[in-house]
């Protein structure tokens, strides 16, 4: 492992010096990037992997869209209101959009959008095993059918209970509005052929080698002005799977931007701060930012073990680990510790309560982790034994440590939680006493009267300084009570080479290629 590491750092070296000159012409107008997740669909629906949310939210749009500052605005949706008791969503739909000219639309090639495609979009959405999820909160009669439909000129949708996050998830690339004409037309092979009214039409897709979008002429978005560079022409996407090649033809100047928290990337392009190596600084452009994802341990409150029944024994577990030390030494420094939240700092505008103070109580514990996070739970296990506690650790793999967390098998065990939607809500409802496993992520079985009034509260507010007083107050029950100890969140690298001049990026980490602005 060390020679091939020397050895493509000694390529990498040799290579740095072409990347600002290649400059191949079927590349001019285009942002390039490469994507080494398998693609096998292009349906919306599919879309809850981070490589197929990026490729839809080149074509498709949503009602909502997220900022990155984690804030909801319309997108398709032309206003919208809530009833008085925050259960029932009225919206209306944005006139001048047009989907991609296509020949699923007959002799006009295309049309603008309409409410019925809304209520189309979601009801096909809503009925799929893979995006029913972001429809849980809607109400469903008992044919189960969702309640979403057109009243006059505007989508109702009806929810079980108030939740006003549930905006968010419209957001969602898996709740994207598409055209009926699109499924009739194509049928199977519509997940071969998307058509949408994103910034980006389809082009081409060769499995295995590369995508490519071109520029929606008709798209309602105007250009930004007084913006440096400008709008790519089209993005084209490779499919190459080797990370080692994609880090060749980034170096090469073959690939605009790489991102993602990959360790190959922090291995050979970051000192052990995490700054640029020397070779790099000044050629690649270096950013960091959040994908909302929280690592965490966790008890199961159930469970007749010592910590699980002592919230001063999970107390003082927690304030012993030194998640600075942690982070430094098994992310090599690039992710945030969590000191006491498992909200994201990127979801949060209020102070953190202090965590509370270690006591002398010790027991025996066994955590029990997968093989990949086998090096976190050894910086745990020899922590905590310092400090007296006797640790054991458990390996299994990912499915069998997946299915005995839901089942309640395990006393202290490792998770992570990747938001669904960009809201601290999301993260509170992990402790949710309604959403206890294995039907919903409430893993460590926390029930607390307090908290479940205050959550439901949380849902059905929709003002956001008053929601963010009342994730204080959540926040703080977890801190006295301690279900979970969170260790880490996860920090996304971007690498943008010299051709691009602003690529931004949402509070989830995806970026928002229709801003983006390059230079040939």
């Amino acid at each position: 492992m060390l020679v091939l590491r020397i050895q493509f750092w000694t390529a990498l070296t040799l290579l740095l010096g072409t990347l600002a000159c290649r400059r191949p012409e079927e590349a001019r107008g285009l942002l390039r990037y490469n994507e080494s997740e398998s693609v096998r669909s292009l349906d919306p629906v599919q879309a809850f992997k981070r490589a197929h949310i990026w490729i839809t939210r080149l074509w498709a749009e949503t009602l909502f869209e997220v900022d990155s500052a984690g804030q909801v605005a319309p997108a398709l949706c032309q206003g919208y209101r809530w009833s008085a008791g925050r259960d029932t969503l009225w919206m209306g739909v944005r006139a001048g959009v047009y989907f991609h000219k296509d020949p699923c639309f007959g002799p006009d090639s295309t049309r603008a959008l309409r409410p019925e495609d809304v209520v189309y979009a979601l009801r096909r959405a809503a009925h799929h095993p893979a995006s029913a999820w972001i429809f849980s909160p809607v109400r469903r009669d008992s044919a189960g059918h969702p309640g979403i439909r057109l009243v006059r000129d505007s989508v109702e949708i009806a929810l079980k209970r108030p939740q006003i996050s549930f905006l968010k998830q419209l957001a969602n690339p898996q709740a994207a509005i598409v055209p009926q004409e699109w499924v009739l037309h194509y049928g199977a092979a519509a997940a071969r052929h998307p058509v949408g009214t994103g910034p980006f039409r389809f082009v081409a897709w060769h499995p295995e080698e590369m995508l490519l979008f071109r520029r929606h002429e008709n798209h309602w978005k105007n250009a930004e002005e007084g913006r440096a560079g400008m709008p790519p022409q089209g993005v084209l996407i490779r499919l190459m799977r080797d990370r080692q090649t994609e880090i060749l033809r980034f170096v090469q100047g073959d690939l605009d931007f790489m991102a993602g928290n990959d360790r190959s990337y922090a291995v050979f392009f970051l000192d052990q701060r995490g700054r640029l190596k020397e070779p790099y600084s000044g050629k690649i452009r270096l950013e960091k930012g959040p994908v909302l994802n929280t690592e965490y341990l966790a008890f199961h409150l159930e469970r007749p073990c010592p910590p699980c029944q002592s919230r001063t024994l999970r107390r003082t577990i927690a304030a012993l680990l030194d998640k600075t030390y942690l982070t430094d030494v098994a992310l090599e420094g690039v992710g945030v510790p969590a000191h006491t939240s498992m909200v994201p700092p990127a979801l949060r505008a209020y102070a953190l309560p202090p965590a509370p103070p270690p006591s002398n109580e010790r027991c025996t514990l066994r955590l029990m982790t997968t093989g990949p996070y086998s090096l976190q739970a050894a910086l745990v296990k020899d922590m905590l034994e310092r400090q007296g506690f006797t640790v054991t650790v458990g390996l299994s793999d990912a499915a069998t440590h997946k299915t005995a967390v839901a089942l309640g098998e395990y006393d202290f065990f490792r998770g992570s939680w990747i938001a669904d939607f960009p809201d601290a809500e999301n993260y509170f409802s992990l402790f949710y006493s309604g959403n206890r496993a294995p039907d919903g992520p409430n893993y460590s079985r926390f029930k607390n009267p307090v908290y479940d009034a205050l959550f439901e509260q949380l849902c059905a507010t929709e003002q956001p300084d008053a929601r963010q007083a009342l994730c204080a107050r959540l926040d703080s029950l977890l801190t006295e009570e301690m279900p979970v100890i969170p260790l880490y969140y996860d920090v996304q690298l971007r690498f943008l080479g010299s051709r691009v001049v602003d690529l931004p990026f949402d509070v989830s980490g995806h970026p928002d290629f229709s801003r983006a602005r390059i230079r040939d």
